[in-house]
């Protein structure tokens, strides 16, 4: 069983730079001009697919900042718009981040996120790569046991 979407986390583009993910430069350019939370549901909707952007944008549009941002920066016409923060491998790797910071284990962080502790340990090595948790302090057999 998949994770419900509702569960995981969703970071912002600074945070998934953070912790490692590389964002996409039109994802953090927009979240600067219009808000993380207006870029969010923007990309919730959107991300992942071809978009025709509009030569006026109408007001009252849901995503009406977000469009028109795009509008002034891109132009009119097709665009790609990438999931950046809103892809599952960013919010997997945020919420496994979050656990970690609370000082959860492997084996619950995996039940969290209805995922193997195989990939909770990936996502680990890769924070620590990215700098964002520090190394666990190596042990060698001596120190385990009693």
């Amino acid at each position: 069983m998949i994770a419900s979407p509702a569960e995981l986390l969703y970071p912002t583009a600074a945070e998934c730079r953070r912790i490692g993910l590389y964002m996409p430069p039109m994802i953090a350019d927009m979240e600067r001009a219009v808000g993380a939370q207006t870029t969010r549901a923007f990309l919730i909707q959107h991300g992942g697919k071809d978009l025709l952007i509009p030569v006026k944008v109408k007001p009252g549009h849901a995503h009406n900042a977000a469009l028109t941002w795009l509008l002034k920066t891109y132009g009119a016409g097709r665009l790609s718009i990438p999931f950046g923060p809103a892809s599952r491998t960013a919010r997997m790797r945020w919420t496994a981040y979050r656990h970690f910071e609370a000082g959860r284990s492997v084996r619950v962080i995996a039940q969290a996120l209805d995922t193997t502790e195989r990939s909770v340990t990936r996502h680990r090595r890769r924070l620590v790569e990215a700098g964002a948790l520090a190394p666990r302090p190596f042990q060698t057999s001596e120190e385990t046991d009693p």
